[in-house]
């Protein structure tokens, strides 16, 4: 059967302007929480509250960040992490992105800038978690601003490198809606941070927070302009030896899509390009030559603003759990769901809300392959989760949204 992968996405049009109330509500680990700073004042947020109070902008901060914490702690409530011995690594609910949606935010800030790589975590995996937390934030119509890495003194060569190797993957990963933590701060030699910017090798002191404040203020969010063009779906198909990638739009706007191909979900090269036809909503292209096992696989519109697509995936690994396909083939009361379980002898089906509540569970399955349709005619409009677990407590999830 053949793999195909779509990422629904909805319509996400949004407009903020500086004469109506605009909510921001950040999340992040301690450099968020204002750690370094000498007083609260002088922490790079609450710099930005003071700039935009002074400029007479109606804009409320709300911040949730929380020392010590990483991405995984920012990860929806109905996330479950793999089996690993690392830690922190579950949904820290009232810091994380489920908990942010009773404040209500046009604009949701995300800053994990070093815990990550320290306490043993994957820049993929990294990449990964930061992908999701924003995929969140868009399946709700609102803004995300995704913050880099920044440096530290009190780590080895390599993890600084590491670090170092995200900032450059979260500035491609999330070009246009950034913010550059690293090169204000850090020694392009060392590595760490630069002379006068910390006084515990760990936190930026008040220097190194108003450099932060600078980057934030610079990036002009809350004057963030409409996206011109709108991707609806995106999905990738398998077909013998090439791959049909396929989309649509909502939006007129003269540009280019830029196709993009990783073999590991952090470094994406271009593969390809088509260009953007106002009179048009409907786009397909295909590589064909595309790499072997797994591939990851983006948009990257150029054109007035630039923007990237959420990432979809194809090739699960062999003897491993896998959400092949998921649809819906009248849009509101049943979804179809093509799974492998891998060759585990017991798995759960579940359906979560986005606040992590189970609100679908099937029976047991034994089957290898399967094909589950599940009645959603009760669910209301929104983003869910589908999980797919085996007993040893590993699993896969994806996304869906009921519109």
């Amino acid at each position: 059967m053949k793999n195909v992968y779509i990422f629904l996405l909805g319509m996400l049009f949004y407009s903020l302007t500086a004469t109506a109330q605009t909510k921001i509500v950040a999340i992040g680990s301690s450099t968020v929480s204002g750690e370094g700073a000498s007083v609260p004042d002088s922490a790079w947020i609450n710099r930005l509250n003071a700039y935009y109070s002074d400029l007479g902008i109606s804009v409320t901060i709300v911040n949730l960040g929380y020392p010590q914490t990483t991405t995984f702690n920012g990860m929806p409530s109905s996330y479950l992490p793999p089996s690993r011995n690392l830690s922190p690594d579950t949904p820290f609910y009232g810091h994380n992105i489920t908990y942010v949606w009773q404040y209500h935010p046009d604009i949701v800030i995300i800053a994990y800038p070093s815990n990550d790589i320290v306490l043993g975590f994957t820049v993929p995996q990294f990449l990964a978690n930061l992908r999701t937390i924003r995929d969140s934030v868009q399946a709700q119509g609102k803004i995300a601003w995704v913050a880099t890495t920044q440096p530290r003194n009190d780590i080895p060569t390599n993890e600084r490198q590491q670090q170092l190797e995200a900032k450059d993957s979260i500035l491609s990963e999330f070009a246009g809606h950034v913010f550059n933590f690293w090169d204000p701060l850090a020694d392009p030699t060392t590595l760490g941070f630069k002379a006068g910017l910390t006084n515990d090798a760990i936190h930026p002191d008040d220097a190194g927070h108003a450099l932060l404040f600078q980057a934030v203020k610079n990036a002009n969010i809350i004057n963030t302009t409409p996206l011109p063009i709108n991707i609806v779906s995106f999905a990738a198909v398998e077909q013998s030896t090439r791959v049909l990638l396929s989309w649509t739009t909502a939006g007129e706007e003269t540009g280019s899509f830029i196709i993009q191909r990783s073999g590991d979900g952090a470094a994406f090269s271009d593969i390809g390009q088509a260009a953007a036809v106002p009179s048009s909503s409907s786009y397909s292209w295909t590589d064909v030559s595309p790499v072997g096992g797994r591939a990851w696989y983006r948009l990257h519109f150029t054109g007035k603003e630039d923007f990237y697509s959420p990432v979809v995936t194809l090739g699960p690994e062999k003897g491993k759990l896998s959400i092949d396909k998921v649809y819906s083939p009248d849009g509101k009361d049943q979804l179809i769901v093509e799974l492998n379980t891998g060759g585990s002898p017991s798995v759960q089906l579940s359906v979560f809300s986005a606040g992590g509540i189970p609100v679908i569970q099937t029976p047991r399955l034994t089957d290898a392959s399967s094909t589950k349709t599940l009645d959603i005619s009760r669910l209301a409009a929104g983003q869910y989760f589908i999980r797919l677990s085996d007993a040893s407590g590993h699993f896969v999830t994806t996304a869906f949204s009921k519109f």
